[in-house]
């Protein structure tokens, strides 16, 4: 597996976003926080990660502070992340902004992502890092989310690149196999030593940090 760090041969990355560019983890736990008991909140901490809101919901619907639909949930939860992005709250991950120049002087950049077009295209104005992405390859009520291989199936369709001259990066298990179902190299950035158990087991290059990439390719 050594040649996928030969991230010169590449035409092109694939980058997730939740996670793995932006903390979002972080505020969106905080707004579960904001509709959950403390009981729910700590099963919330240790499920929602890289999981779609209406798995959460139907893990922690018995401990919400009232009684309240999905659809209640996620129309609440997005005014508060909302808030939460104008107050200038989002952060990117430790080291992104030089892994990201770097990949953008080998290669042209694009998102692929299982949140909306609008959560990504707004988190990366805040952020100040549009200019790195070409394009953004977002959920929306025509494909499957990841760990389906719609969203990666779509970006390689629409920019018409070979599968083996694109690579990969993600945060998540079902990333990593939306990009594998695919047929896409990929490479798991997460400091969950969780996620280092997964990879390993499962013969998936892994890196605790952007940082470490860098030095090694």
């Amino acid at each position: 597996m050594t040649d996928i760090l030969n991230i010169n041969k590449y035409k092109h990355f694939f980058l997730d976003y939740d996670g793995l560019i932006a903390d979002t983890e972080k505020l969106y736990f905080e707004t579960w926080c904001q509709v959950l008991t403390k009981k729910g909140q700590e099963i919330c901490r240790d499920f929602h990660e890289g999981k779609h809101q209406s798995e959460v919901y139907e893990k922690v619907k018995h401990f919400l502070l009232k009684k309240m639909t999905l659809e209640e949930v996620s129309e609440y939860r997005k005014s508060t992340y909302d808030k939460y992005i104008v107050q200038g709250r989002l952060d990117l991950i430790d080291g992104m902004w030089d892994f990201l120049k770097a990949l953008n002087d080998k290669a042209p950049l694009s998102i692929v992502s299982n949140s909306t077009e609008d959560v990504v295209e707004n988190g990366i104005k805040t952020l100040r890092i549009e200019k790195y992405f070409d394009n953004l390859f977002c959920f929306d009520d025509t494909l499957n989310r990841k760990p389906a291989p719609d969203i990666y199936n779509l970006a390689i369709s629409a920019l018409n690149l070979d599968r083996s001259s694109v690579l990969a990066f993600e945060d998540s298990i079902s990333g990593i196999l939306a990009a594998q179902s695919a047929g896409i190299p990929v490479i798991c950035i997460n400091s969950s030593p969780q996620m280092a158990v997964h990879c390993k087991k499962n013969n998936i290059r892994y890196y605790k940090s952007s940082k470490k990439i860098l030095l090694d390719a």
